[in-house]
């Protein structure tokens, strides 16, 4: 059996941008919720068995969403 070295591999130039987006991605998911839920409360007329989420993003407040 031949044993071969191996180099260690070596970081890409992305992968900072990659993991700075998965960090942002894993810590905007737990805080969409209760802004949506937030949301229902603050909207007048806004019923969430009739109208999706993404209704919240119409008129003044649609920065929000």
């Amino acid at each position: 059996m031949r044993m071969f070295r191996t180099t260690p591999p070596t970081a890409h130039p992305g992968e900072g941008v990659n993991r700075l987006l998965l960090v942002a991605g894993a810590v905007a998911g737990p805080i969409f919720l209760p802004a949506v839920l937030l949301q229902d409360l603050i909207r007048p007329h806004y019923d969430p068995l009739r109208h999706p989420i993404s209704s919240h993003a119409l008129g003044g407040a649609g920065w929000v969403q």
